[in-house]
C-alpha cells in the first residue's frame, strides 16, 4: 500500500512539474506563443491532470515495466490508466 501511495505522489508531482509549477511556465507560454495551434493544444493537455496523468504513467510503464508489477499487481499498460484516474481525483480533492 505505501509503494502504491509513493507511485501515485511521484506521477502527480511530475505531472504538477510539467503542467502547473512555475519551472515550466516560461516553455509553456513560449510554447503558447511560437508553437501555433498544436502549441496551444498541447499546453491545454498539459494543464489537464488526467490527460498528463495518463501520459506520465506511460511513460514510467515503458521505462519501467516491471514497476506497475510491483506496484500495482498488474500488467504494465494499467499504469497510465491508473496515474490519470488518480491524479483526475487528487486534483477534485484540492
Amino acid at each position: 500500500m505505501r509503494d502504491l501511495i509513493l507511485l501515485q505522489l511521484v506521477i502527480f508531482g511530475f505531472s504538477y512539474i510539467i503542467g502547473h509549477s512555475a519551472i515550466s511556465f516560461p516553455v509553456r507560454v513560449w510554447l503558447r506563443a511560437k508553437g501555433g495551434i498544436l502549441g496551444a493544444i498541447l499546453v491545454t493537455l498539459s494543464e489537464c491532470y488526467a490527460c498528463l496523468g495518463f501520459w506520465v504513467g506511460l511513460g514510467m510503464a515503458l521505462l519501467w515495466p516491471e514497476l506497475s508489477v510491483q506496484t500495482l499487481g498488474c500488467p504494465w499498460w494499467y499504469l497510465p490508466f491508473f496515474g490519470s484516474a488518480s491524479n483526475y481525483l487528487i486534483n477534485k480533492v484540492l
